[in-house]
């Protein structure tokens, strides 16, 4: 009995530890999400409304993005492959997109809790082509801040947070592609 005893101290000392600095890491050093309160102009309820919107729809993959703040506000500016063209006509096989929050200062900068694109992730998208003072490089915007972009992984979709029913629905890359070209 002594035997057990004395091995599961060691091993309950070591859990507790892990657990420790587990929430060491994640109080103090695990990069925070702020979200900021930016006004949404209009909700979408479904894709069709989406693709209303979009001078362009394409899957595509994240190359690589940079962040800096415009008048205190980050922005992201990503590079994406253009994989499949689902609607319009993109003016090259790689464009930018700008995305409103990103990585600053150890922190998520969010619009309502959705991160801006991963780098070496694969989307399908909506988007506007962009006009304003954040950057002068030609680019293009996400239809509705966030709701036209949709993380692939193979087969499935993820919507993102905050939206339509739907359009939080939406799980299958299949379905929302066959949604696009109705």
């Amino acid at each position: 009995m002594d035997s057990i005893k004395g091995k599961m101290y060691p091993l309950a000392v070591f859990f507790l530890g892990a657990l420790l600095i587990g929430g060491v890491y994640f109080s103090f050093f695990a990069p925070k999400e702020v979200d900021m309160g930016v006004s949404i102009p209009h909700t979408y309820s479904d894709v069709d409304e989406l693709k209303k919107e979009a001078d362009l729809i394409i899957e595509g993959k994240t190359l690589n993005k940079r962040t800096w703040n415009h008048q205190g506000v980050p922005f992201t500016l990503s590079r994406v492959k253009v994989g499949s063209i689902l609607a319009g006509k993109p003016k090259s096989k790689v464009i930018r997109v700008l995305e409103t929050g990103g990585m600053r200062e150890g922190k998520h900068w969010t619009v309502e809790h959705n991160r801006v694109m991963e780098k070496e992730q694969d989307y399908v998208l909506f988007l506007r082509t962009y006009e304003g003072p954040v950057t002068n490089e030609e680019s293009y915007v996400i239809v509705g801040a966030y709701q036209g972009k949709f993380q692939v992984e193979g087969q499935r979709v993820t919507p993102p947070a905050e939206v339509e029913k739907g359009l939080a629905g939406l799980q299958s890359k299949n379905q929302l592609i066959t949604d696009i070209k109705k």
